[in-house]
């Protein structure tokens, strides 16, 4: 970023006109920001949405800002000037990556809410240098959706509590933030204060949020626009971008809200033309991550965004990686040769009724180990769980959810995708695998007590997942003794999980109290 070498000081003081037209009437002063630099200068005609951005040391040029209608970027003086869209509600800037992060606790500010009822909206933004990251950590959430005080205790004593511990242990010299690719909360709008403080009370990083179809005001019927407002109002814009190291982050919102079930899973066009400006401001040697809630694509079945293709067409050229969530279970889909889409399996769980998913994985988040425009790692991590534990198998004759598959051993890989290698040793000697992704099963333990009417108690709507993250292996002998799988993704990184045939016990009380 090349800064200028005008003089500012902070008692800011700016008289300039507003030239909206030759009349007289209309040349609006300015409204004063007293935090702002001293630097004067003339608005242009027809320009209602101005401000500098500059740092302690002087204006920074090149910083892009949009209204999320106009995407441009500030001059040499640091002064951005556009002609604010009817539509729009917020200014935000794309926070280079040699500047930290502006916060408010936990939650990023990055943005200023537009004041249709201004003549001239004046936003100036501040930043401060840092050293740009050769590497980071991030840490993605998908589905908190509490819906009552019970299960944001749970979200703040478990999940919280779980996250920082794992960070404190892991991120020793590496900086670290986050994102919630939405459903923050079970439309409980009026839960968004106390969400925020729980997150400011327990973590100590950035995260970044993403609306989900439960931040919307289900008593708005119609109207996207509007259903986001109490959202907007907590957390800011629903798309916006911003950079870490050589990483440019995008976050949108691909819930068409028209109620509280019949919404769709679709972009808008006017986020797509904002998504094309931003990228023109974004080299093809950085890496793209894109939060977003509904998954553009699902790896074993038809499911899919209504125009993941349009989205596509605009990534292609750029290394992508899309996360995503509401399926509250874990998969990957891999798009193209450049696109990869990780769905992430629920921090709530199924429902906040027990300790696992609907397919069976753990409820937890993911981490992701990021260095230079790569991801070197990531994976997914169970709340309370060793980060090791990606596997869980299922004796002979100890399940319920296929009675006519006999003397058959069933694998839970939670995070498996087409590219892991996955072996199997029956008493020490090697045995030929078979691919398990044509095939959706459900996990043993969550159809045990997730499937039926009355199940589970705490939520009986919800029901188990049939996945194709399930290996069904025979064994080879009656006798076996002790059966173990190892998976090794792509990354490098080996999992490995055992069962003994006379040690087993299938734990069926994973069920909290109401």
């Amino acid at each position: 970023m090349k800064k200028t070498n005008i003089l500012f000081r902070y008692l800011f003081f700016i008289i300039t006109a507003c030239l909206l037209s030759c009349s007289n009437d209309d040349n609006i002063p300015v409204t004063p920001d007293p935090e702002g630099p001293n630097i004067d200068f003339e608005v242009k005609p027809g320009m209602d949405l101005v401000g500098i951005i500059y740092d302690d040391s002087g204006p920074i040029s090149g910083v892009v800002v949009s209204d999320g209608y106009t995407v441009m970027t500030t001059g040499d003086d640091g002064i951005y000037q556009m002609k604010k869209n009817n539509l729009a509600k917020f200014v935000f800037a794309s926070i280079p990556s040699e500047y930290e992060i502006p916060t408010a606790g936990s939650l990023p500010v990055i943005y200023q809410k537009i004041d249709h009822e201004q003549k001239v909206n004046l936003a100036n933004f501040k930043l401060k240098t840092k050293t740009k990251e050769t590497e980071h950590i991030l840490v993605a959430i998908a589905d908190p959706q509490p819906s009552d005080f019970y299960e944001m205790e749970r979200f703040r004593f478990e999940t919280l509590v779980d996250i920082q511990a794992h960070i404190d242990n892991i991120a020793k010299n590496t900086s670290v933030y986050g994102i919630v690719v939405g459903d923050v909360v079970w439309d409980r709008l009026d839960f968004y204060d106390l969400y925020t403080k729980h997150l400011n009370d327990r973590l100590d990083f950035p995260l970044f949020q993403v609306i989900g179809n439960h931040d919307h005001n289900q008593a708005v019927i119609d109207n996207d626009y509007l259903a986001s407002a109490e959202f907007e109002a907590a957390f800011g814009p629903t798309y916006y971008s911003y950079n870490i190291g050589d990483c440019h982050y995008v976050v949108l919102d691909d819930i068409y809200y028209t109620d509280r079930v019949n919404y769709r899973s679709y972009i808008t066009p006017e986020q797509l033309i904002w998504l094309k400006e931003d990228l023109k401001y974004v080299s093809k040697d950085k890496l793209i991550i894109l939060g977003i809630h509904i998954p553009t694509k699902r790896r074993a079945t038809n499911t899919q965004l209504e125009n993941n293709q349009d989205l596509y067409s605009i990534l292609e050229g750029y290394n992508v990686r899309i996360i995503s969530g509401h399926a509250h279970h874990n998969f990957t889909a891999t798009i193209s040769s450049t696109i990869e889409e990780n769905t992430l399996g629920a921090a709530m769980g199924e429902f906040w009724s027990g300790d696992i998913c609907g397919d069976g994985s753990p409820n937890g988040y993911a981490i992701y180990k990021i260095e230079g425009n790569k991801i070197s790692d990531w994976y997914y991590k169970g709340t309370s769980n060793d980060p090791d534990y990606q596997i869980k198998l299922y004796p002979q004759n100890t399940w319920n959810c296929a009675p006519t598959e006999k003397n058959i051993v069933a694998v839970n890989i939670f995070n498996w995708h087409t590219n892991w290698t996955v072996s199997v040793t029956e008493d020490g000697i090697s045995t030929p695998w078979i691919n398990p992704s044509s095939t959706r099963k459900y996990d043993p333990l969550a159809y045990d007590n997730l499937y039926g009417e009355k199940l589970p108690l705490r939520h009986p709507s919800g029901e188990p997942i049939m996945t194709d993250h399930i290996f069904y292996y025979t064994p080879a002998n009656t006798n076996w003794n002790e059966i173990t799988v190892t998976a090794t993704t792509p990354y490098g990184k080996t999992y490995t999980n055992k069962v003994t045939k006379a040690g087993f016990i299938l734990m069926k009380a994973f069920v909290r109290p109401i």
